[in-house]
């Protein structure tokens, strides 16, 4: 019999939903907002398997929960990493993107347009994974006030600052409501902390030629120093994480070329070992395996598809599909493990549980294909044509 944590399971339910995605159904999640920008298809399968990962982190720790042990619980190295290292890893992917794009427009990056269009990038599905959290504490409390409306209003009104601020522990009387979505939405806060304060700052560094690379690798540098003085400050950590992004960009734009066949098929194995190193530590939010990742990192943004696995169409969809994953699938698992049957079919044995988490999986799925066709795109779109007539107005009133 198989440990509840055994590596089986992750790469079971990694394997089977990289399968899912392949069928036609999912045609529709094949890149077409995006398809004439410059992102490296790596990069879009990388998030696939990030936020599958996630989900499977979360599970994990489900499990915990329905076999009674008392928070915190501990899992096994390779499901925590699976979440963190995936949070890390989109942090940089967050860093490497616009600090290309900085790189590329010599720092004079349109702002408005860069914050209109980021706006109606994260807010739609967040907002629509807020709602369902609200309406599932408003159900669970019969829609009825539990606490005066001035408690409530202080409660809800930092959500609406498209994730700038996490949920609280709170809502109408309602303890922790954060955990219907997983409590997912804290990375936001840092996301939207990097684009309004580190990247027009870091812009500047980009306007003359050559000083990019020499800014990225100073504060890659300093904050590697810092995170080994403050190992405890997640913040620092964070902040690393996005230079880290940004250092490979600067790298790839300085030292471009082709990753031949042979070339690629021999860094992969050495993704695979440095991913077997990561397994020895128990979080990612430290020097050491952030270290570890960015090397990774740089292998995968210098052309390392892993065997193929990130440039596989089923990763690129998931890619599509990995902000709708990520904000939506701890939901999913509220709603089906909210089920007393479902828990006591999931708790009769191991391997239930994980066939009932990769039927979790598929839902999520699902749902964020659903909420990218009819949420994400059409305000992706709508933040592209916004930006342009406040660009132009701008333009025409200059």
């Amino acid at each position: 019999m198989l440990d509840a944590l055994s590596p089986f399971y992750y790469f079971f339910v990694i394997g089977v939903l990289l399968v899912f995605v392949k069928s036609p159904l999912f045609n529709l999640a094949d890149a077409s907002w995006h398809s004439a920008t410059t992102r490296t298809i790596n990069i879009d399968g990388l998030r696939g398997i990030l936020a599958l990962s996630v989900f499977t982190q979360h599970s994990a720790l489900l499990h915990g929960s329905l076999i009674g042990l008392s928070w915190p619980y501990p899992i096994s190295n390779l499901f925590n990493q699976a979440g963190q290292a995936s949070v890390s890893l989109f942090f940089m992917i967050t860093g490497f993107l616009f600090w290309r794009k900085a790189i590329e427009t010599n720092g004079r990056l349109s702002w408005g347009k860069l914050y209109i269009t980021r706006f109606f990038r994260i807010a739609p599905v967040f907002y629509l994974s807020i709602s369902i959290v609200l309406f599932v504490v408003f159900y669970e409390s019969h829609f009825q006030l539990r606490e005066a409306p001035s408690i409530l209003f202080t409660e809800i009104a930092p959500l609406l600052l498209s994730g700038f601020y996490k949920i609280g522990h709170l809502i109408n009387g309602y303890p922790f409501p954060g955990e219907i979505n997983a409590n997912v939405t804290w990375t936001l806060r840092y996301e939207w902390e990097y684009y309004l304060l580190i990247l027009p700052i870091s812009a500047i560094f980009a306007r003359r030629a050559g000083w990019h690379i020499w800014y990225a690798v100073a504060g890659f540098v300093l904050l590697t120093i810092i995170t080994i003085r403050l190992p405890s400050s997640h913040s620092a950590i964070a902040l690393l994480e996005f230079f880290g992004g940004m250092l490979c960009a600067s790298i790839q734009e300085r030292f471009a070329f082709v990753m031949g066949k042979r070339l690629n098929f021999m860094l992969s194995f050495a993704v695979l070992l440095l991913l077997m190193l990561l397994m020895f530590f128990e979080t990612a939010y430290q020097t050491a395996p952030f270290l570890i990742l960015w090397a990774i990192f740089l292998l995968i943004t210098s052309g390392c598809s892993i065997f193929g696995l990130l440039s596989s169409r089923a990763a690129r969809r998931l890619g599509e599909l990995s902000f709708g994953i990520y904000l939506l699938h701890g939901i999913v698992l509220h709603a089906f493990f909210n089920s007393q049957g479902v828990s006591h079919f999931a708790r009769s044995s191991t391997p239930y549980f994980w066939m009932m988490i990769v039927l979790v999986g598929m839902a999520s799925v699902l749902v964020a294909m659903a909420a990218h066709l009819l949420v994400e795109v059409p305000g992706i779109n709508f933040g592209r044509n916004l930006s342009r007539r406040v660009v132009y107005r701008h333009e025409v009133m200059e």
